[in-house]
């Protein structure tokens, strides 16, 4: 579990995938950590209902030592630096490349490799949307220590449920599964079930 520093978590993906849902779910589970003592989030908003491109940043500072009387002078921006992303959650990849000059050279990437093809490609064969595969492989050239973890997720949900708005709790049941040593298993999965009720 993460217990000093700074910690940034990045959600892009498309309009109406939930992306500031995921977001809140990021605050709600900082708000309930005792040793946590400065949180920012700053949301994109402004395409959130059209496709459009996305985001939502969900900055951490946590500090366990009380005895530290600088712990509330700490300061976080608004907006995070370059290769300063410690989790991205992606859900959409092609959000994931236009994103990708944030993530920090160890960071991890949780990918829902269900592309959502923008309407210019559609209309204009000359736009084409990238190959996900070859863009994967030269981050992980790029990035060797990076940990990619793709699934398609949407098509699990609709396997599963028969819906693929179940696509987002099963990308964070996964983070819980995965990250034992930066989130609280059981705090984690407690706001989890409160917020996703009726996809359980």
């Amino acid at each position: 579990m993460i217990k000093d520093g700074f910690y940034n978590i990045m959600i892009v993906g498309v309009g109406g995938q939930g992306v500031m849902t995921m977001g809140k779910f990021f605050r709600e589970y900082a708000m309930r950590l005792s040793h946590l003592k400065s949180l920012i989030s700053i949301e994109n908003r402004g395409v959130s209902q059209r496709e459009g491109s996305t985001y939502c940043l969900v900055r951490y500072f946590l500090k366990t030592d009380k005895l530290d009387t600088q712990e509330n002078s700490q300061f976080i921006a608004p907006v995070p630096s370059n290769q300063s992303i410690n989790l991205m959650i992606a859900l959409e990849p092609l959000e994931m490349i236009r994103n990708l000059q944030y993530i920090h050279p160890n960071a991890t990437l949780f990918i829902n490799n269900f592309p959502i093809i923008p309407k210019s490609s559609i209309t204009n064969k000359e736009i084409k949307y990238p190959d996900i595969d070859s863009a994967i492989v030269k981050i992980q050239t790029f990035y060797p220590d990076i940990i990619l973890n793709i699934k398609n997720y949407t098509k699990i949900a609709l396997n599963k449920k028969g819906n693929s708005i179940y696509a987002n709790n099963l990308i964070l049941k996964d983070i819980s599964e995965e990250f034992l040593n930066i989130f609280n298993k059981d705090l984690f999965e407690e706001i989890l079930n409160d917020f996703f009720k009726k996809y359980n």
